[in-house]
């Protein structure tokens, strides 16, 4: 009888200690980050389940192995055979469409989760702004520039040049003069922008010193159509469309804007007389068309944009100008072709062509000038996943831009570069080293040839600590630069200035040191440390005979602390970010940088059936800033408010809003008065 119970006892101890989990994890294959609600089907044992909201499912069998059928809306179903029972298993499903919800491809040119991305900003909101310079004004850290109707941005305290603006990832900062105008960009080609404050160098090259504006297009998914107008205060009248289509393998996407104001707007002299803005009209008009093809493991895209500004140039109210008028025309291509044969291996290459030509003429001053320049260049990386936690990325790169300016004649810039990248992960702890190395070449092809060649090796070093879902900890340390532009290297001479063919670039030492936090239903937020050490700054001072010229003698020191924080408590919520920073060379605050200041958007939306309507109201505040190297002159602090009322049924949208509610007289820049209180109206229709 014993016997017969110990033989029995032994049969259930071995058939339910055969009886085991298989456990797996389905991740995207791209973003690498997990795919919720995936159905999982186990064909040899009949089962099937669905993976959590981390990607996680369990299978219950007593096989030692085990095939697996993974689908899932957006991916194409996948199948694995003979997988061993025993470790946790990675299923990666590749995306029709790469999904960028919760990750960043700027900080680090490949998707990263924003909460180990450190300080980046992602905006996707579209709001009554009509182009690319006033809707990024509002992330943390970004101080906005108005000179009437142009708008510059720049990041954490540095020059307007130490911020590169790209598209898709492709730079298109001018060699000219270092700089981009992104009030030439219509809103209608972003999808999103990434901002990634700090230097990065070391991944993008020149101009990274402040940080990087990427401007990611949209992408054809779906048939659609979306028309949005608007009106508003001084004659302003806005008009952009798209058109959207997807018919496998292929997809495209047509996209035209057109915005017309007359800007003529009131301000306060210094007699607290009320006077009129005179020749600030401005009129831009562009289309974009984009087309993409995947097949298997295949992509590519084609991208063209063209674009015309035309508007006056009224200048500041102490040197006016009635006559000056500046027109910018810019067309862009981009080719890009990516191929992932499997998750671990992806091989991307793209082309570009670039041309930008301005003329600016003031007959009163007798200035008719005009500049074309073209750019043309070529970009190839390869991604490698040794292990789950170890991805090696490395990347070539090629570039000429030529200029044909009658003011600094026919000079050109060639760049050649190579870098590397690691990403470990393992435990909670990330670590990130970043190498590049660049040659560039600038030459003058004038009556007097100049020619200089410039080595660069730029490092960068981030780490990531984020053992606690709600929690991480982000830290980095590296070196960015700026090669000088054509018009500092050889502007020509005459009897009031003259350029200098012997400059170094600009070099600055980042630092930066952060937390990132979220609870997954309602809260996000990052506080940072930024420390920024500047040397070799070019800055244009006279000589012996009173003519300026550039030259490498100036140094700053910029440090600071920055918050953003996003409220969602699914009715009402609050969006905000603050920055204090110390800008100082020597003993003296560099100008135009505001000790403090912050902006912060208090919503409310109510939900009846398929109608939402929704109340913002913004208020932002700038502290003084000085406006001569001496700190003996400054403009006054000011706060503003704005508000905005929304009604959205289905896909129409209604909005009205006013700017400056309390219709406060100010200036970013000394003598470039902005408008006082003023009105928009819009409606936007999709189908």
């Amino acid at each position: 009888m014993n016997q017969y119970k110990t033989s029995l006892i032994l049969a259930v101890i071995f058939l339910t200690g055969s009886v085991q989990a298989f456990k797996g994890v389905v991740l995207d294959a791209w973003t690498r980050q997990p795919v919720p609600y995936a159905e999982v089907h186990a064909d040899d044992i009949g089962m099937t389940t669905t993976t959590d909201q981390e990607g996680k499912f369990e299978i219950t069998t007593r096989a030692d192995q085990i095939s697996i059928e993974v689908s899932r809306v957006g991916y194409k179903p996948r199948t694995w055979n003979n997988l061993p029972r025993g470790k946790t298993a990675l299923l990666y499903l590749f995306p029709k469409a790469i999904r960028l919800k919760g990750v960043t491809v700027s900080a680090f040119r490949t998707p990263v989760s924003i909460d180990q991305s450190g300080p980046v900003t992602v905006i996707e909101q579209k709001t009554d702004d009509t182009n690319v310079a006033e809707l990024i004004r509002t992330a943390p850290s970004v101080t906005g520039r108005d000179y009437v109707n142009f708008t510059s941005i720049a990041l954490r305290g540095t020059n307007t040049e130490h911020t590169l603006i790209a598209l898709d990832g492709i730079p298109l900062n001018s060699a000219q003069n270092s700089t981009f105008d992104l009030t030439t960009l219509p809103l209608i080609l972003a999808r999103r922008i990434e901002i990634g404050r700090g230097g990065n160098s070391a991944l993008y090259g020149s101009s990274t010193v402040g940080g990087l504006v990427n401007i990611i297009t949209p992408e054809p998914e779906r048939l659609g159509a979306k028309l949005r107008t608007g009106i508003g205060s001084f004659g302003r009248k806005h008009l952009e469309f798209m058109h959207t289509n997807r018919l496998e393998p292929i997809g495209y996407l047509i996209a035209g804007d057109f915005t017309n104001t007359d800007n003529r707007f009131d301000y306060k002299d210094s007699t607290d007389s009320t006077c009129y803005i005179n020749n600030a009209d401005f009129e831009n008009k562009g289309i974009l068309a984009k087309g993409n093809f995947r097949n298997g493991p295949h992509r590519v895209v084609l991208l063209g944009e063209y674009n015309i500004t035309e508007r006056g140039a009224p200048g500041s109210l102490s040197w006016p100008s009635d006559s000056a008028r500046r027109d910018d025309q810019h067309g862009i291509t981009q080719l890009a072709y990516a191929f992932q044969p499997s998750e671990n291996l992806r091989t991307a290459a793209r082309a570009f062509y670039h041309r930008f030509w301005q003329n600016f003429r003031d007959p009163v001053s007798a200035v008719n000038d005009t500049h074309n320049l073209a750019n043309i260049g070529v970009q190839f990386d390869q991604n490698i996943y040794l292990k789950p936690w170890a991805m090696v990325m490395a990347g070539l790169e090629a570039d000429k831009q030529n200029l044909n300016s009658t003011a600094v004649g026919e000079p050109s810039r060639s760049t050649v570069s190579a870098w590397t990248q690691a990403r470990l992960e393992h435990s909670g702890f990330g670590l990130n080293p970043i190498i590049r190395f660049e040659q560039i070449i600038q030459e003058n092809n004038d009556s007097i040839p100049e020619k200089s060649t410039t080595l660069v090796l730029c490092p960068k070093l981030t780490m990531t600590f984020s053992r606690l879902e709600w929690f991480t900890l982000f830290a980095g340390i590296g070196r960015s630069f700026r090669a000088p532009g054509f018009n500092d290297l050889y502007w020509p001479e005459d009897m009031f200035s003259y350029g200098n063919p012997h400059l170094k670039p600009e070099w600055s030492t980042n630092i930066d040191i952060g937390i990132r936090g979220k609870n997954p239903d309602f809260l996000h937020y990052w506080i940072g440390y930024y420390y920024s050490d500047l040397t070799d700054l070019i800055q244009w001072q006279p000589d012996t005979a009173s003519r300026f010229h550039p030259v490498n003698i100036d140094s700053a020191k910029i440090s600071g602390i920055e918050m953003e924080a996003r409220l969602d408590l699914n009715h009402l919520g609050l969006d905000g970010n603050m920055n204090y920073s110390i800008a100082k060379s020597g003993e003296s605050r560099l100008i135009y940088r505001p000790e403090f200041c912050t902006r912060a958007t208090f919503w409310g939306k109510y939900d009846f059936r398929r109608l939402t309507t929704r109340l913002n109201l913004t208020t932002e505040y700038t502290a003084q800033r000085f406006t001569n190297p001496a700190n003996t002159d400054t403009l006054p602090a000011y706060l503003l408010f704005h508000t905005e009322a929304s009604v959205r049924f289905l896909e129409a949208r209604a909005r009205f809003g006013i700017h400056n509610l309390s219709d406060r007289r100010y200036q970013t820049i000394k003598d470039y008065p902005v408008p006082g209180r003023n009105w928009y109206a819009g409606l936007e229709l999709g189908i």
